[in-house]
């Protein structure tokens, strides 16, 4: 199924959507690591239509950011099939970004769909976004706080509940759509901090 279809997707979709494009980044880091750089090109290519896809369900400030980051990951799909790039730092950094960026486009959707009632398809942009954040710091080697690691497992067990409409109260909804909003706003020194360590 193309990943434009795949992005369409509501029902049943969490769990695929999850490994998207996170199996294509993890692919192309190790055939890059391979010196399979044709291959590696190509996995970029496709995390990054992945990004495009969402874009064209956005507006605004994501829209513009998701757009960015296709496009940082375009540059980086060309380059490494050219043979330009000569270290794998490049690759976790856009990787880091990507993530960053769809955890950005998920909690806008989380929002969206709290704002509505609708705590089915709340619960599953809840666990999208949490997903993505925990992976951008992964891929940017930043080091998940003691802190945050709790709170992003609280996130992941909201997630649930919501998803399957089991028991949760409004008031702990609300507490945790503005903690990961914050948990956000940090997450751009954490990648930033990765990265500035990254010498491979």
């Amino acid at each position: 199924m193309p990943v434009s279809a795949m992005a369409e997707q509501e029902t049943t979709a969490g769990a695929i959507h999850a490994e998207w494009p996170e199996m294509d980044f993890t692919a192309a880091y190790d055939d890059f690591t391979k010196g399979d750089f044709a291959a590696a090109s190509q996995e970029v290519k496709k995390g990054a239509d992945f990004l495009k896809a969402a874009s064209e369900r956005s507006e605004g400030k994501i829209k513009k950011d998701l757009l960015r980051s296709y496009s940082e990951l375009e540059k980086l799909s060309v380059d490494i099939e050219k043979g330009a790039v000569k270290s794998s730092a490049g690759l976790r950094k856009a990787f880091s970004r990507a993530h960053q960026v769809l955890a950005e486009y998920y909690y806008a959707r989380l929002k969206d769909a709290w704002l509505k009632r609708d705590t089915e398809r709340a619960g599953r942009e809840l666990k999208l976004a949490v997903s993505n954040l925990g992976r951008s710091i992964s891929w940017a080697k930043g080091r998940i706080e003691e802190k945050t690691d709790k709170v992003i497992n609280e996130f992941q067990s909201l997630g649930e509940r919501l998803a399957k409409k089991t028991e949760w109260s409004a008031e702990e909804v609300e507490k945790r759509i503005k903690e990961f909003g914050e948990e956000l706003k940090k997450l751009e020194d954490k990648v930033v901090q990765g990265q500035k360590g990254n010498t491979e």
